[in-house]
C-alpha cells in the first residue's frame, strides 16, 4: 500500500496499473482495495486458462469502487491457451542491437530489484534461471542503472532506452524466427523449455 501512495504521489496525473494473474486478488483484505481506491489504481489482470474466483473479484472492485480490466481477453473470457517463447541464447552470441529492437519488454517490463532498474523482467531475474540449470549468464552494472547513484532522470531513460550486453543472451524477441509458441501446461522444468 505504501508502494501505491508513493507512485501516486509522484505520479498524480498518470494511468497507475497493478498487473497480475489474479490469483491472489479474491484473498486481499480491504486495506488494500480501498488503498487502489485512494490512490486510483487500476487492477489489470492477464488471462490465463486458470481457475480464479471471478466474481469475488468483481465483488471487490465494485464495493471500493476501483477499475478493473483485462489485459489479454474481455472479462473472464481465456485467451489461446498457448505462450510465446522468446528462446534465451545460452552462448550469449545473439546481436544486441536486433534483441534489443524486437523485444517486447524495453520500457514495457522496467524492473526495480534491490535499488537497480533493469529494462527488462528476464534481466533481472535470470539468476534464478541460471542458478536451477547450472548456467552462467553473467549479469554485470552495465546492464542496469543504480537509481542512488543516477545523475538524474535524463540519464536514467537515456540508459533504459538503449541495448545493454544482456541482450546477447536473447534470440531476438519475440516478433522474430526464433521465438514460438508452445501450448499452456505445467512446466517440466526443462531447459527444453526456455533454451
Amino acid at each position: 500500500m505504501k508502494l501505491m501512495e508513493i507512485a501516486r504521489s509522484a505520479f498524480p496525473e498518470t494511468l497507475i496499473a497493478i498487473y497480475t494473474n489474479g490469483i491472489l486478488l479474491s484473498k486481499m483484505d480491504s486495506t488494500f482495495w480501498q488503498s487502489c481506491h485512494d490512490n486510483n489504481i487500476r487492477i489489470m489482470i492477464t488471462a490465463y486458462p486458470i481457475k480464479l474466483d471471478v466474481q469475488a473479484i468483481k465483488n471487490a472492485v465494485k464495493k471500493f469502487g476501483v477499475t478493473l480490466a483485462w489485459t489479454s481477453a474481455t472479462d473472464a473470457a481465456i485467451m489461446d491457451a498457448s505462450f510465446i517463447v522468446n528462446p534465451i541464447d545460452i552462448s550469449g552470441s545473439g546481436d544486441i542491437v536486433k534483441s534489443f529492437a524486437f523485444c517486447h519488454d524495453p520500457n514495457k517490463c522496467i524492473t526495480l530489484k534491490h535499488g537497480k532498474l533493469y529494462p527488462c523482467a528476464f534481466t533481472a531475474h535470470v539468476n534464478h534461471f541460471s542458478k536451477y540449470f547450472g548456467i552462467d549468464i553473467p549479469i554485470t552494472e552495465a546492464d542496469c542503472i543504480d537509481i542512488y547513484n543516477a545523475s538524474g532522470g535524463d540519464k536514467v531513460l537515456e540508459k533504459l532506452a538503449q541495448p545493454i550486453p544482456a541482450c546477447k543472451y536473447c534470440s531476438g524477441g519475440r516478433f522474430t524466427e526464433s521465438s514460438r509458441k508452445i501450448k499452456w501446461h505445467r512446466s517440466e522444468r526443462d531447459i527444453s523449455e526456455w533454451v
